[in-house]
């Protein structure tokens, strides 16, 4: 199996929304938010490891995860056999240990998503 190492908040949203704020608002201080938060989203704990498949659906934001690392199915249909044609399993969790630093991150993403979608 390929697994695809990722950014649960990912680095992109996060420069795109900072660079819009600075051409709005022509702030400089919207340029030292970027470094802060670029150095907050690289940390390797807005990191996952998610097998190839599970990874691209992530991206798309066919699903994502709760506070304790399950999935929830945000887009249904179509996407429900996409799952199972790809073998993911709709009852997986992440099997890793979610402290505090990881669900803010899980719920960061969460946010974002709901915001743009």
């Amino acid at each position: 199996m390929i697994y695809l190492a990722g950014h649960i908040v990912p680095i992109s949203s996060i420069i795109d929304d900072i660079l819009i704020r600075y051409l709005k608002n022509k702030n400089f201080q919207d340029i030292i938010a970027f470094d802060n938060d670029i150095e907050k989203y690289s940390n390797p704990r807005n990191g996952l490891l998610l097998p190839f498949t599970y990874h691209k659906c992530y991206d798309k934001n066919y699903f994502n995860f709760d506070e304790k690392g399950k999935i929830n199915i945000l887009k249904k249909g179509d996407h429900e056999n996409l799952f199972s044609k790809f073998g993911i399993d709709s009852n997986a969790k992440l099997n890793i240990n979610l402290d505090d630093e990881i669900i803010s991150f899980i719920n960061e993403r969460n946010e974002i998503y709901k915001r743009n979608n």
